[in-house]
């Protein structure tokens, strides 16, 4: 169990999300301008396949993701031992993930309180194990007495779908948040603002403005991938640039992209 020193922080970190770069499509939308298509709603792609969250997992007896190592009626869970976070089994309670909660021992084996609900466990960015609706995007820090923390090397699965990242507006109650892409499947949630700008470089511990995406380690703006009548505004403000959907994108959403 966790010593009564010890309390618990959460941070957001964007997972794997200097995309590679690509092109291509199918469907295109007829552009006058220099032959440069407006919109391309299939640019394909792919989805990359998630972490293996177990092998990510920090070190000791038990492992965060699955609970190997410990008993029926024991959760794996960060323990303070010599400065560090070591995965150790604890009791667990009868409160499932969503649940309220004040301590992690009230919660069921597979996850732990945090932000006053039991939370599932998650290791590496792995979005595998998470519920449906959720996303492993939150890092999971350990408190020390002095009032600073430590990486434990364990996630959490928090919500998605909470905000649309062509709505500057969409995370107006939560002040210092921006709307998000915050994994590699497309999913969005409100996250800390970055401040990298558009071509400036970026990563999770670098994110973008509001309204762009870290696309090969540079800030990419993203645009309304549908289908435009004859009479509508391009939707990338470079004109040499081309709306794409790509796989990873969310619905009606793409990516400025320069294309052949």
């Amino acid at each position: 169990m966790l010593p009564p020193t010890s309390r618990w922080l959460i941070r957001f970190s964007l997972f794997s999300l200097a995309l590679p770069a690509c092109g291509g499509g199918s469907t295109e939308q007829p552009e006058a301008d220099a032959g440069v298509p407006a919109v391309i709603l299939d640019g394909g792609g792919g989805v990359e396949d998630p972490p293996d969250g177990p092998t990510l997992c920090g070190s000791g007896d038990c492992n965060y993701q699955t609970n190997s190592g410990c008993g029926a009626t024991q959760a794996c869970r960060p323990a303070l031992e010599g400065g560090e976070a070591v995965a150790r089994c604890g009791a667990s309670g009868s409160k499932s993930a969503g649940e309220d909660c004040t301590t992690s021992s009230e919660c069921v084996a597979g996850t732990l309180c945090a932000a006053g609900q039991c939370r599932t466990q998650c290791c590496g960015g792995d979005w595998t194990a998470c519920p449906s609706g959720e996303s492993c995007i939150r890092q999971y820090q350990l408190g020390l007495p002095d009032g600073s923390a430590i990486e434990a090397n364990l996630d959490l699965c928090f919500p998605v779908g909470t905000c649309s990242v062509l709505d500057s507006n969409s995370c107006s109650e939560a002040p210092g948040r921006t709307c998000q892409l915050v994994d590699p499947t497309g999913k969005q949630a409100c996250a800390p603002e970055g401040s990298a700008t558009t071509g400036a470089k970026c990563s999770k511990q670098e994110p973008c403005v509001a309204g762009h995406a870290c696309v090969g380690g540079r800030c990419t703006p993203l645009c309304h991938a549908v289908e435009l009548a004859p009479d509508q505004p391009r939707p990338c403000a470079d004109p040499e640039q081309t709306c794409v959907h790509f796989d990873r994108d969310p619905p009606d959403v793409g990516e400025c992209t320069l294309v052949d």
